[in-house]
């Protein structure tokens, strides 16, 4: 967290006070627990459960008498941020005053709120999405997708330089079946993903009733691997069918990357990297002719990392894909964001990498997540089980165009712009609500629903807020004058404005966006009980100066917020 910002001071300040009382009291050095923001009494508080066990005395007991000592201490008088202390359920409880709620705001105009210069200098990369060629994405890319680039959006607002990767996935068995559906079924011309798909589903039906037809699959996978130029030349094709609908889902999401490769470009690396590891007896080749590195001694499963006929497997090209993005970026951190059932996978492949010199162990981090389920099922594009990516996103926007053409009245251009911002961002806003961890059950009519917490909410508060600034004559940089006082519903904006730069820096630190969206939803809750009670353009004076520096900060706030999780603000609703 950046030095200054008003919760890390009143933080600071509150604890040497206790530390003080807390020697004073009971002779005790240092504080055994940490002050932090108040679940439900005033705004900041201190457990004195873990001190009570120290100084062997009752809790409520303890936090009646340090309530004491440091309201006796207030009314010394003197320049600090708590105004006045309460003792509840062997909690001390802090409430701080106008000078601290002034100084929220008067940060939260800041342009950078939020922000910081961790990263200053250094390289970050965040690998996601990373969809199979060959398919159309469906609703299971996008949890790696919008939150592989919240990761990325995070990592840049601490200061770093994000490479944003999509790895995409052509050399393995999937494509090779793929291959050999078109081939049996004498395939001509291609009309576009959706029919691959099909002649994918049609062919994995077919293997799974027929064993010998994995032979051939393998056979396919040793000629993409040796370069047999009728291969490549469909491979070719279905890479440049596929590709053309991803970019047209990532430009509706607003994503990006700065590096887009194939696995297959690892090939020839990976079977190098193998033979190193066998060289150096990390690897030996089993019985049935599969090369295995041994890592069971370190607690982890052994790995398979070439088949028997020779050709690579996920963790072959993912060995040269991990040790060619360290040497060519050097990055402080590398991100990879897949599914949590890979974990697993990647502590192998850092494993070797770090058995055979190579050790990148404490700059990578795995981010995973939850599966998605439709209602009824698990997604799986081999059985046909899918809801596609392009007509979730398609939905929403008409969803969100409908109910705009009912409120207001705009050309066809305009409605299509608004409603792409405000449907795709509840889709993003939706999904990276949940907990990295947790498993989603996908129905498709809640997901474009905007009703209740939802991204359309909180960009609703944001437009309110650019409303106001515009009636007030675009007054965007107004500040908070000296010893202004604030009433309930302004502390209560002010105070969750208070709380956002280290929200958004735990989003860079922990990965999970979820915590975010919370809080965007509870500043959102708080603006909209002040826009109820509080004038703002009908006021006067200081109390209009104040008012107006209020709504600028909580659009500043909610626009940054936003802008983490990949979302823009409309420009009416």
């Amino acid at each position: 967290m950046k030095k200054g910002f008003a919760l890390a001071q009143a933080i600071e300040e509150c604890e040497k006070q206790l530390a003080s009382a807390v020697k004073k009291l009971y002779g005790i050095a240092s504080l055994p627990a940490k002050v932090e923001v108040s679940k439900q009494f005033g705004d900041l508080s201190f457990p004195c459960f873990p001190l009570a066990s120290q100084a062997k005395k009752n809790p409520n007991e303890i936090a009646e008498k340090i309530t004491q000592y440091l309201n006796a201490f207030y009314g010394l008088g003197g320049k600090q941020y708590a105004e006045k202390v309460e003792a509840v359920g062997g909690y001390v409880n802090f409430f701080l005053n106008d000078g601290y709620h002034a100084q929220s705001v008067e940060e939260a105009l800041d342009k950078d709120f939020g922000g910081g210069e961790e990263g200053k200098g250094k390289k970050a990369v965040v690998e996601f999405s990373s969809p199979n060629m060959g398919k159309p994405m469906h609703v299971g890319h996008i949890r790696s997708t919008i939150l592989g680039d919240a990761i990325a959006l995070g990592l840049r607002k601490r200061g770093y330089k994000v490479i944003r990767s999509n790895y995409l996935c052509e050399a393995g068995t999937q494509v090779a079946k793929l291959l050999l559906g078109l081939k049996k079924y004498k395939v001509g011309a291609i009309k576009d993903e959706k029919q691959l798909l099909d002649y994918y589903i049609k062919i994995n039906a077919e293997i799974d009733k027929d064993e010998k037809l994995e032979k051939q699959v393998h056979a396919i996978l040793e000629k993409m691997e040796d370069g047999d130029a009728a291969t490549l030349k469909q491979l070719k094709t279905i890479r440049k069918i596929t590709l053309k609908p991803f970019k047209e889902n990532y430009a509706k999401l607003g994503v990006r990357f700065e590096e887009e490769i194939f696995d297959s470009d690892f090939v020839n690396e990976g079977k190098k990297l193998a033979l190193e590891a066998k060289e150096k007896g990390i690897a030996r080749i089993e019985k049935d002719g599969e090369l295995v590195a041994f890592l069971e001694e370190y607690g982890i499963p052994n790995l398979v990392i070439l088949r028997s006929n020779g050709t690579t497997l996920y963790s072959t090209r993912d060995l040269s894909l991990a040790d060619s993005r360290f040497r060519i970026y050097n990055p402080a951190i590398s991100v990879i964001v897949t599914g949590s059932d890979q974990l697993m996978h990647f502590k192998q492949v850092y494993k070797m990498l770090e058995l055979m010199g190579r050790d990148y162990t404490n700059r990578f981090k795995h981010v995973g997540f939850g599966l998605i389920y439709l209602e009824g099922g698990k997604l799986s594009s081999r059985k046909g089980n899918v809801f596609f990516l392009e007509d979730l996103l398609d939905d929403a926007i008409e969803s969100a165009s409908a109910q705009i053409r009912g409120r207001e009245t705009m050309g066809k251009k305009e409605i299509k712009g608004i409603a792409q911002t405000i449907g795709v961002g509840s889709i993003k806003f939706g999904f990276l609500r949940v907990s990295n961890a947790k498993n989603i059950t996908f129905n498709p009519e809640k997901a474009v629903s905007f009703e209740g917490d939802t991204g359309a909410y909180v960009q609703y508060n944001a437009v309110r807020a650019k409303n106001i600034l515009r009636k007030a004559g675009g007054n965007t940089k107004a500040s908070v004058p000296k010893n202004t006082q604030f009433n309930d519903a302004e502390r209560k904006v002010s105070f969750m404005l208070s709380l956002y730069p280290d929200v958004a820096r735990r989003v860079s630190e922990n990965f999970e966006p979820h915590a975010l969206c919370d809080y965007l939803l509870k500043l959102s809750a708080a603006f909209s009980e002040f826009y109820e009670k509080c004038p703002v353009v009908q006021s006067e004076g200081a109390e209009r100066q104040k008012r107006l520096a209020i709504v600028a900060a909580t659009l500043n706030a909610i626009e940054s917020g936003l802008s983490l999780l990949g979302i823009t603000v409309p420009k009416k609703m």
